[in-house]
């Protein structure tokens, strides 16, 4: 059942009832009692439904007879959401459809289980290199989180490890921070490349340390990873590299 169903079932049951205000009646800038008696019984219906995990959390009862409550009360704080939504004439549907794209955007994806792959719109931070990059490095950017999608494997991950040891720096331990970092080596040292001049570094990691740091990573830990003739760095790169030739030969 749609959204906009359960809406309509709802709107044309308060249609039909009346106390001492209509249930129904339109939310306006000069008639928002309903707005505010919905939201209150709202933050209530939220209320009794944290009460019943809190009992729950504290060993009233067991597990299944919290599941066997909660649905009673999701309903409550769901009608109160929908009543709010219909009489304010907010389209309910088209809002939470657009929340959940702008919040793919937000919220990249994760790891897929079934293959244990990355996407290279998981890697954290990915959007953010992708907002400040110039367009040759943008260019760059997509095709290094192809190859480090494609390098998810233990033989790939436990070679990062290794280079990153060689270094005295540590990789995170969740695989897609660690192709983060990665990436984030790539892009950097592609950085100066593209740009030419030794100062781009320094002004691109400005941009580049906010998310760096989201991964545990300083720009100390950069410059082991970079240092001498960024023999390292083109090391994590190879290695990506080398795993996007040998994923492309095994799909032939």
């Amino acid at each position: 059942m749609h959204l906009n169903t359960l809406i309509a079932l709802q709107k044309d049951f308060d249609s039909k009832r009346q106390t001492k205000f209509d249930w129904a009646a339109p939310i306006t800038e000069e008639s928002y009692s309903s707005l505010t008696h919905n939201a209150l019984a709202l933050a209530g219906e939220v209320g009794e439904l944290a009460n019943e995990i809190k009992k729950f959390d504290r060993g009233d009862f067991s597990f299944d007879q919290l599941l066997d409550r909660m649905p009673s009360e999701l309903a409550d704080v769901l009608i109160y959401v929908i009543k709010i939504a219909y009489q304010s004439d907010i389209d309910l549907e088209k809002a939470f459809l657009e929340k959940l794209e702008h919040n793919k955007r937000r919220f990249p994806r994760s790891v897929v289980p079934e293959s244990g792959k990355v996407t290279m719109e998981s890697f954290p931070g990915f959007d953010a290199i992708k907002r400040f990059a110039t367009n040759g490095l943008a260019e760059s950017i997509d095709v290094w989180s192809e190859r480090a999608a494609a390098a998810s494997d233990v033989e790939s991950l436990a070679r990062l490890d290794s280079l990153a040891a060689e270094c005295s720096v540590r990789l995170p331990a969740d695989s897609r921070h660690k192709y983060a970092v990665a990436l984030i080596v790539g892009v950097f040292v592609e950085a100066g490349s593209l740009e030419g001049r030794p100062e781009a570094r320094d002004a691109f990691w400005r941009k580049l340390e906010p998310v760096a740091a989201a991964q545990g990573f300083g720009r100390r830990e950069i410059a082991a990873l970079t240092a001498e003739g960024d023999a390292i760095a083109g090391e994590v790169v190879a290695v990506l590299a080398t795993a996007e030739i040998e994923a492309n030969s095994n799909g032939e």
